[in-house]
């Protein structure tokens, strides 16, 4: 079964095992996408990473990480956001 989950705020420990995965390893996969569209330019840096080794054992299955990261700009003004997800 495939599942996607957002990782959220509310899950601190999950987000810190994450982070440090995605800052310590080399992702598996890397993807660029350029958008322009309405007024406003976005970049997204998605990267797929594999899942931590000390993930807790409530997340079986888990088989990958992604992290998106997006940054743009609309009106002047810049942006810039990062997701985390399972898969």
């Amino acid at each position: 079964m495939l599942y996607i989950v957002k990782v959220k705020k509310n899950q601190p420990k999950l987000q810190e095992v994450i982070r440090v995965q995605t800052e310590e390893k080399t992702a598996i996969q890397v993807k660029v996408e350029e958008d322009r569209s309405k007024g406003r330019k976005v970049q997204r840096l998605v990267e797929v990473f594999a899942p931590p080794e000390d993930l807790d054992s409530s997340w079986k299955g888990v088989e990958s990480v992604i992290r998106v990261t997006r940054s743009g700009e609309r009106g002047g003004l810049c942006s810039f956001r990062t997701s985390l997800t399972l898969s």
